[in-house]
């Protein structure tokens, strides 16, 4: 899909300062929608497996398959980034995007099913500039994206997942890219999860 040049800079522009951006209508409805159609029956053999483990609605979990889905009453998530200390030459320093974090939903997100929330312009703090969760006057921004509006967002935003409300789960996708740089001393990243810049 070819975008404009002027509105790629002002979308490059955005996710520099806020640490995300939501790409309104960039997927094409029947292919997210297929993609959900196709990902319902691995979804329910998960949730039955879950439930029978003795974990299973009020859970969030991230599977194998790289969708991360809230199940019926799910609580808030902690707040956190998803970059990796190890991934960082100094933690005073500023954060440098190293990690970016494609999300598709395929449910339209919305306040009672589970949305994410972020807090815009984390992505620039330093890595340890501690937890977030006991502050209480923070305002976070809550994205409510609708099939076909991925989120594109730098790995090191502070985010979170918030309650299901709905009796369904609310499915996303989750594809991460990781850049290398330097001679830092890093993990190796799970194939199957990383790609690399």
């Amino acid at each position: 899909m070819a975008i404009d040049p002027k509105q790629k800079r002002l979308l490059i522009r955005e996710f520099e300062l806020n640490g995300f951006v939501v790409l309104r209508g960039f997927l094409p409805l029947d292919l997210v929608e297929g993609m959900h159609e196709q990902l319902a029956p691995l979804l329910k053999t998960k949730y039955q497996n879950a439930v029978a483990d003795g974990w299973g609605e009020g859970q969030w979990k991230r599977g194998w398959t790289n969708v991360e889905t809230c199940w019926r009453g799910s609580q808030y998530m902690g707040w956190h980034s998803d970059q990796a200390p190890q991934h960082m030459e100094n933690p005073d320093h500023y954060n440098e995007t190293i990690r970016v974090t494609f999300n598709i939903p395929l449910l339209d997100f919305t306040a009672r099913n589970g949305a994410m929330e972020v807090l815009p312009a984390t992505h620039r703090t330093p890595r340890n500039c501690g937890a977030v969760d006991d502050l209480t006057n923070i305002y976070p921004h809550q994205l409510r994206p609708d099939r076909g509006d991925p989120v594109l967002r730098d790995g090191n935003m502070f985010h979170r997942g918030t309650p299901n409300l709905d009796s369904a789960p609310r499915p996303m996708l989750d594809q991460t890219y990781l850049g290398y740089r330097g001679n830092v001393t890093r993990d190796r990243p799970d194939s199957r999860r990383h790609r690399r810049l």
